[in-house]
């Protein structure tokens, strides 16, 4: 009698709970019907809204276009053009002028107090400059041979040749070495092509030239790619 009093117990709280459980997915189903119904209500709201601001804008519309019709009514049309008229009668001829002063009796007029003659005289102007020279002309034809002229004097080439020692150069290192000519140069205006006997590729090393006089000149050897051994430095200037 109890167990079947507890087990009726627990089945009145299961029915409870499932009762409650669907009064609750009712109520939560009829809050979202009421969402919608107010979401739908706001959209409607909305669409009127924008239904009565068109229509107002196609009123504008329609009274803008008539006023446009009205003034073009009133516009008014250009006509065709007319007929051109019948050319008129010639006019009688007008008398004869009378004759005009001349260029000297003007010039007397204007204050000039010599004779005719005179103002005829003074009509020539000074002497122009010269004028600019005109295009070349066309080329001449090729004139003959000339006769073979003599043999000049033997000349001298401008070279001379110096050497200098050079120590050993470390990575970056350099020294001025000075140089004497083996023979003066004419000026100072030579050019110097220089070598080290102690490179294997001038890309390792730079000469720069300074000092030149007709005798000499002063030479820096830079190590830029490898330290340099001793050697000797030898320059050609021409």
């Amino acid at each position: 009698m109890v167990f079947k009093q507890a087990a009726s117990m627990a089945d009145l709280a299961d029915a409870t709970d499932t009762a409650y459980r669907a009064l609750t997915a009712a109520n939560n189903s009829r809050q979202m019907v009421l969402n919608r119904d107010i979401v739908l209500n706001d959209l409607r709201a909305t669409a009127e809204a924008a239904g009565s601001t068109i229509a107002a804008a196609d009123a504008i519309h329609e009274v803008f276009a008539e006023r446009l019709d009205a003034l073009e009514e009133r516009a008014p049309v250009p006509g065709p053009p007319g007929q051109d008229g019948a050319d008129g009668r010639d006019g009688q001829d007008g008398a004869p002028g009378v004759d005009g002063k001349s260029a000297y009796q003007l010039a007397r007029d204007a204050g000039y107090g010599g004779t005719q003659t005179q103002w005829i005289a003074s009509l020539k102007g000074d002497a122009g400059a010269p004028g600019k020279d005109g295009a070349p002309g066309q080329k001449g034809d090729k004139g003959d041979a000339g006769a073979k002229g003599d043999t000049g004097p033997s000349g001298t080439a401008n070279l001379a040749l110096a050497a200098g020692p050079v120590g050993v150069l470390a990575l970056g290192g350099s020294v001025n070495v000075t140089l004497t000519w083996s023979r003066p140069m004419p000026n100072t205006t030579y050019t110097v092509q220089c070598a080290h006997s102690a490179v294997v590729s001038l890309a390792n090393v730079t000469f720069t030239v300074s000092n030149k006089t007709t005798t000499g000149c002063t030479v820096n050897v830079k190590s830029v790619g490898l330290a340099l051994a001793a050697g000797t430095l030898i320059a050609a200037a021409f």
